[in-house]
């Protein structure tokens, strides 16, 4: 079975430094998949811990730091072309406020 990672970062300099979060949420769509079919598997979303350049990242150089726990599990849909949403609240919080450094999430 294959293994695989992928990491997203938004920038988030745009929010008003006032901005009070009280949800945040990452979507994304389910297009198809290759070979088994993961329907109805559980994908867990966790906060990255170091950085990490866009367009450089590779298997070899991902980073190794996650956080321990995850932020957020989304249930693969039985069909394609819907949405998978994960509650980032917390984590957007924390990276807004500056307790914590914002690379995105695995």
């Amino acid at each position: 079975m294959w293994e695989f990672s992928t990491y997203l970062r938004f920038d988030m300099s745009a929010l008003p430094e006032d901005a009070n979060i009280t949800e945040a949420t990452l979507g994304l769509n389910y297009q198809t998949y290759k070979n088994e079919n993961p329907r109805n598997r559980w994908l867990s979303c966790y906060r990255v811990l170091e950085s990490w350049e866009e367009g450089n990242i590779t298997y070899s150089n991902q980073p190794d730091r996650i956080a321990g726990t995850r932020t957020s599990q989304s249930q693969v849909p039985t069909n394609t072309q819907e949405w998978m949403v994960w509650d980032v609240t917390d984590d957007v919080q924390e990276m807004h406020e500056g307790s914590e450094e914002n690379y995105g999430w695995k």
